[in-house]
């Protein structure tokens, strides 16, 4: 019996693709969190649209942090409609091991 290896290479060719929204910056300010009625986790956070466009949605990550700065979990949101030059908040359920030191979350537009 014998075995043979081969590889395989393809090149391809990278072709960068126009992203809407690329200059809209979303600010978010001051993460909380808290329990909601049924116990679970949640953050809260003003979420700013600094730009002179309208994003129809975006998406927003959320970590969270133990007191050693480990995260422990997090969650996401798609907030829809941000106006241009406004500002929204955006409540998020997020899943954790424990009890958060801080959450912090980061928002971009979608495509």
């Amino acid at each position: 019996m014998r075995v043979e290896t081969t590889l395989q290479i393809k090149s391809f060719r990278y072709v960068s693709a126009q992203v809407p929204y690329s200059d809209a910056k979303l600010e978010v300010r001051s993460v909380q969190f808290k329990k909601n009625n049924y116990g679970a986790t949640t953050a809260s956070a003003t979420l700013t649209n600094t730009s002179s466009q309208q994003i129809p949605t975006a998406r927003v990550g959320i970590a969270c942090f133990d007191a050693g700065d480990s995260i422990i979990g997090g969650g996401s949101a798609f907030p829809r409609v941000i106006v241009a030059n406004g500002r929204i908040l955006v409540d998020a359920r997020v899943l954790v091991s424990n009890t958060p030191a801080r959450c912090e979350m980061s928002a971009r537009p979608s495509p």
